[in-house]
Order: structure tokens, then sequence, then C-alpha cells
């Protein structure tokens, strides 16, 4: 819907071809030299903070300066009269997937062992915690050479509903249960949270 916005005003947009990471958007931002970026999330923070929320050039969340300005926007405008374009319209584009590819490139040219024998053997249980991470941790994890993957099956498609877990933040052990079940279950070397 932002993007049918975005392109009836003659803004042209981007969109990924499904769910994908804030850190993804960050860098596409930056990648395609894009003005601004929107994510609609599902926030393992309270539920309250759900919703739309704005990056910069930068790739960083809006800041107050920023975020006042749209908000005055917001506020001028009739929800009720907003013209849409047609989904086929020329503004609207699906990223390449020779941008996803950077981003996993850049992510991997950024790996501690470069020797894909020093992770061979290693065995790892990974939560995405229902949200949009699994993409890009599996293809990470599978252009390193890691083979011996476990996934929590009950947190591993997106759903912003969190049902495992009333805080899905994975600096809280809580949210983690699941995988260190998984952990003890499997002998697995680490768990890995996203």
């Amino acid at each position: 819907e932002a993007a049918l916005v975005l392109a009836a005003n003659g803004i042209k947009a981007y969109l990924f071809d499904e769910l994908r990471p804030t850190p993804e958007l960050s860098f596409t931002i930056r990648h395609l030299n894009c003005i601004s970026g929107i994510i609609v999330t599902a926030s393992h923070n309270p539920a309250k903070y759900n919703g739309y929320k704005v990056y910069g050039p930068d790739g960083c969340q809006a800041g107050p300066e920023m975020a006042d300005a749209i908000l005055s926007y917001i506020n001028k405008t009739d929800i009720f009269s907003v013209e849409l374009a047609e989904k086929d319209d020329a503004n609207i584009n699906i990223i390449p997937e020779k941008v996803i590819e950077s981003f996993i490139e850049t992510i991997y040219n950024k790996r501690v062992y470069a020797n894909k024998d020093a992770v061979k053997n290693l065995s790892v249980v990974f939560t995405p915690l229902n949200g949009t991470g699994r993409m890009p941790v599996k293809r990470i994890m599978d252009k390193m050479g890691i083979t011996d993957v476990h996934v929590v099956k009950e947190q591993e498609m997106p759903d912003g509903n969190f049902p495992t877990c009333s805080y899905p933040n994975p600096e809280y052990r809580e949210a983690l249960e699941k995988g260190l079940e998984l952990l003890e279950n499997v002998k697995s070397d680490i768990l890995i949270a996203t």
C-alpha cells in the first residue's frame, strides 16, 4: 500500500518480493541510493511499537526531526482521499536478486574465519524467533559451509503474534527457551537467535 501511494505521487518505489529483516532494508536503501525506506513491522518489542517505520538515506531509522516532518504531512492528509497507483505502475519495482546477493556477500565478507574447515564440524541451533531472519541467516550459514543446522520449528516462520513467548527479544531468556531445549536435545555447539 505504501508503494502504491508513493507511485501515485510520481515517486519510484522498490519492493522486496518477500518479508525481509530490517538490516536488509538498511543495506538496500544505501545500495540503491534511495532517499528513504519504509518497513511495516511486527516489532519484537512490545506490540504497541508494531507498525510503519521510516529510515533515512543513511539506512538508519528516522530521527525526531525527520519523524516530525513526516507526521506533519500525515496530519495534513485526508486519508480517505489518498490516491493509489495500479500494481503494475512503472514506479513500482521489485528489488532485483543481485541486491539480495550483494547483501549476503557483504555479510559473508565480514566473517571471522575465511577457511571453511574452521566451521565444517560446527553444529548450530538457530531460531529466527518468528521474525524475518530465517532466509538471510540460513543463506550465510550455507555459504560459510555450516551444514549441521537445526532450526527451531515453532519459531521458524514469521508470525507477528509471536506465539511462543510474550517478548521475543533475544536478550530475554524466555525467548530462547525453545532454542535451549533443542540445543540440549541435539547437543549442538551454539544457539543463534535473531
